[in-house]
């Protein structure tokens, strides 16, 4: 499990995900990091154990709840984006009020309702936050872009990291 818990830097969801994954294929931690890396939606989407991924699971249910089942709330907006952002230190000011209001699905978000969502994204573990930096989990940003994917936005939230990265820089 040494390889795992590196490749997934020790979430517990994550851990669960493995080990069911191993569990139920009769395979290693290479195997099961082999196929993470060249399909990663058949690992999250497997029906380990005849019930959804932990991890897919955990992060619907954290996701539904902050957001209230709303794809278009301020919080699941953010996370799209971040998802297609390098996950460690994403520094805060990227979303400051001038950059977000140069890209078409942040401009209508304001620094109150940008915090706010932090804070809610934070509380339920789908974030880590300090005063100046956003930390999103490999794990998380990678079933946030499934699910873009599947619900087509996609290009739309890679479209917005893309955009804040050129304002930005």
């Amino acid at each position: 499990m040494v390889g795992v818990t590196e490749g997934c830097k020790i979430e517990p969801g994550a851990v669960e995900q493995a080990a069911a994954y191993m569990r139920q294929t009769h395979t290693g931690s290479r195997d099961y990091l082999d196929a993470l890396r060249s399909d990663p939606r058949a690992v999250y989407d497997a029906d380990l154990a005849q019930s959804e991924s932990v991890a897919a699971r955990v992060w619907r249910r954290s996701l539904d709840h902050v957001t209230r089942g709303r794809g278009d709330h301020p919080a699941a907006i953010l996370l799209g984006v971040m998802s297609y952002l390098a996950p460690d230190d994403i520094p805060r000011q990227l979303f400051n009020t001038d950059a977000m209001q140069t890209v078409p699905i942040l401009d209508a978000l304001g620094q109150a309702k940008l915090t706010v969502a932090l804070g809610e994204l934070a509380a339920y573990s789908l974030i880590t936050i300090d005063p100046d930096s956003i930390n999103v989990h490999r794990v998380i940003q990678q079933l946030t872009r499934l699910d873009a994917d599947m619900r087509g936005l996609a290009v739309d939230y890679c479209g917005a990291a893309i955009g804040l990265l050129d304002v930005c820089v």
